[in-house]
Order: structure tokens, then C-alpha cells, then sequence
């Protein structure tokens, strides 16, 4: 009996170890974005910014640019900002065409009302980037 008990601990360990090394790898952890980036509604918008970017266009010119006739914002730029106000769990990817991936991420605002008290909303949003514009959150 006492053989079967420890051949029986070994095959669970064994078995837990498989899985923890199987369930663990780069597409599990917390990612994030990198400052700089564009997260567009559209992959079209996107390859607009990314094509003003790489000439070196002005960031508040191209968010002129990046608008609709309705004057709606198609992207929105990843400054330091964003990145601070980023909610848990940061960032999901949802997809993958080619070399760019449809991402959801929330992002939180605060506006100071007075001393005491402050409005904060939540705004979750989902678009496309370049698979470069990620980043593992924590290594």
C-alpha cells in the first residue's frame, strides 16, 4: 500500500507540474501598451497613423487628421497619461490580423470637484494597434 501512496504523490506532482508549465508563457501575463502608440476603431485609421507616425508628423496634427466627418476621434494616442489611468487587467487582445491585433483595454479619468470630492469615469475601449505596441506589464 505504501508503494501505491507514493507512485500515486509522484503522478500528481508530476501532473501539477505539467500544467503549471503549460498554463505559463508570455500570452498570460498582463499586458500593456507602449507609449506612443495608436488604438484605432478601424485597422484602416490605424494604418493612417502609423504611416504619419513613421514620417514624423505631429501627434495633434494627426489626431486632426484621425477624425470623421462628425469630428468623432477614430484613434486615440497612448501618452503617459492613458498609461497611468490604465485599469487592471490591462490590456486583452481580442484578435490578430497580419501584423496587427485588436486590443480592449478600460481606462479610468478623474476630475477634482473640490478638496473632497472628485468625478471619475470609466471608459473601455477596443481597436486595433501593431502587434509591436505591446508590452508585457510585468516581466
Amino acid at each position: 500500500m505504501r508503494g501505491r501512496v507514493n507512485l500515486g504523490l509522484v503522478m500528481l506532482l508530476i501532473v501539477l507540474l505539467l500544467g503549471t508549465a503549460q498554463g505559463h508563457h508570455d500570452d498570460d501575463r498582463p499586458h500593456t501598451l507602449l507609449r506612443g502608440s495608436w488604438v484605432c476603431v478601424s485597422q484602416a485609421a490605424y494604418g493612417q497613423a502609423a504611416a504619419g507616425q513613421r514620417v514624423g508628423k505631429d501627434v495633434q496634427a494627426l489626431r486632426k487628421d484621425l477624425r470623421n466627418e462628425n469630428g468623432e476621434d477614430l484613434c486615440i494616442y497612448i501618452d503617459d497619461e492613458i498609461l497611468e489611468d490604465m485599469m487592471a487587467p490591462w490590456v486583452r487582445v481580442l484578435g490578430q490580423e497580419r501584423d496587427q491585433i485588436r486590443v480592449a483595454f478600460t481606462v479610468e479619468f478623474y476630475q477634482r470637484l473640490n478638496i473632497v470630492h472628485r468625478r471619475f469615469s470609466r471608459v473601455q475601449f477596443t481597436g486595433w494597434t501593431g502587434v509591436g505596441n505591446l508590452d508585457i506589464y510585468i516581466q
